[in-house]
């Protein structure tokens, strides 16, 4: 950083919030978008839960962030192909083996959004006082947990 400290409300609301929303479209909207197209129940859990791994393995992924590019290129870059592949599922869904071809579009979503994570979650770090993180830290959950919540509910009704 160049020695200024930004206001953490001027950025911490909007990445938590936009970091939820991968999560939410990959965990739990899909489910929905895959029992109304038919999806047999057994196939969705297994396969959702699969591509649903990236977030589980960020430990092993921090690494790979750190160690490349900067914390505010990782968010942008990211944030950039995750737009990118859930407008690509989107249009995947009115193919045929749709199913198949939303289900790797939707986790390399969940890949790109995990890393989006770590570098989120680093630079909120890097970018405020011990003071302020301590502060930030309920509301970074709270805009996280808003996101999801405003991202299913929404999402699902006007689906």
């Amino acid at each position: 950083m160049d020695g200024r400290r930004s206001n953490p409300w001027t950025f911490i609301p909007l990445l938590y919030f936009m970091q939820s929303i991968p999560v939410t479209l990959v965990q739990d909207v899909s489910v929905v978008v895959y029992k109304d197209l038919g999806i047999q129940n057994e196939q969705i859990t297994r396969w959702t839960s699969l591509i649903a791994l990236p977030w589980g393995l960020q430990m092993l992924l921090g690494p790979f962030v750190d160690l490349s590019f900067t914390k505010r290129g990782w968010i942008v870059g990211a944030q950039a192909v995750i737009a990118v592949l859930l407008i690509a599922a989107a249009f995947l869904l009115r193919m045929p083996n749709a199913f198949a071809f939303s289900l790797i579009v939707l986790g390399a979503t969940a890949v790109m959004s995990a890393l989006c994570n770590i570098a989120t979650d680093g630079f909120a770090i890097l970018s405020m006082s011990k003071t302020e993180q301590a502060r930030m830290a309920g509301f970074m959950s709270t805009f996280y947990r808003l996101g999801r919540l405003i991202c299913a509910s929404l999402l699902v009704y006007v689906a």
